[in-house]
């Protein structure tokens, strides 16, 4: 009775939690005798295998791409598990693996293990992850924030200014006339209603017959000069409607005319 009491209050001492400053984790584990106080100097073949097994390609696919530094005991021991699955975990007669790969790795998770190593190795990624590898991945984080807050902030001005834009973009395109879906065809729809519109205008013209015969008489009793041409493109298109430069310039029909929409097209080809 007595020794089982012994070993329940044993059993319940290991469950008792330690603080321990994470600095100072290997020094506790070399002054308890735990792990060789010499562990890091005895280390030399275990970091050579490390070297090599990450020089080599491994031959199996599904872990090839965790082989990364740095190399610890327990992704090791998953390494050799995954190894020792597939048929490269294959042993002989005596239990040597055939595989050159898996008994390296087999060795490395055999080195660690030797003397508790790798509680001393994964002592030290701790300290090296709570110093240094924590804080920079914080400062990592602060930062791609703050580049997602200011990047959403653009994006939102950018999606503001071509709202914006846009709309500036239909008004100059009513401006002219034009829808602005298909700005080259329809411009060009703009040229071929030229001819139209010209003869509209030459036609209202004729309503402004009187009001110019009136101003010409005036004109030529003002300056006492009845012979004095007044507006004589306007009094030419009221009495020849809308016809050619040429015909206003010479007096004479053209040998050929050429209409703005031919000169259109001469000018896309």
């Amino acid at each position: 009775i007595l020794t089982n009491n012994l070993r329940r209050q044993k059993e319940k001492e290991l469950l008792i939690p330690i603080d321990i400053k994470d600095v100072k984790l290997v020094d506790w584990l070399v002054d308890r005798s735990i792990v060789n106080r010499l562990w890091n100097e005895e280390c030399s073949e275990l970091r050579d295998l490390l070297k090599q097994v990450g020089e080599e390609e491994c031959p199996l696919i599904d872990i090839a791409g965790e082989i990364v530094s740095p190399i610890h005991y327990h992704n090791s021991v998953k390494f050799l598990q995954a190894l020792e699955e597939s048929p490269f975990g294959s042993k002989n007669l005596i239990g040597q693996y055939t595989h050159d790969y898996t008994a390296k790795w087999a060795r490395i998770v055999k080195l660690f293990e030797r003397d508790s190593t790798f509680l001393a190795d994964s002592a030290k990624h701790i300290i090296q992850n709570v110093k240094y590898d924590i804080p920079l991945f914080k400062k990592q984080i602060a930062r791609a924030t703050q580049i997602k807050q200011d990047s959403m902030k653009k994006q939102a001005d950018c999606s503001n200014n071509i709202n914006k834009y846009q709309m500036k973009y239909r008004e100059k395109c009513a401006d002219i006339g034009i829808v602005g879906d298909h700005v080259r065809s329809e411009l060009k729809n703009l040229v071929e209603d030229i001819p139209g519109k010209m003869s509209d205008i030459a036609a209202d013209i004729g309503s402004l017959k009187q009001a110019l015969s009136y101003y010409q008489v005036f004109v030529r009793f003002l300056i006492n000069n009845p012979d004095l041409e007044v507006c004589p493109l306007l009094f030419f298109v009221l009495q020849h409607g809308n016809v050619t430069v040429s015909q206003w310039e010479t007096g004479a029909l053209p040998s050929k005319r050429v209409t703005v929409i031919a000169v259109s097209r001469l000018l896309n080809r």
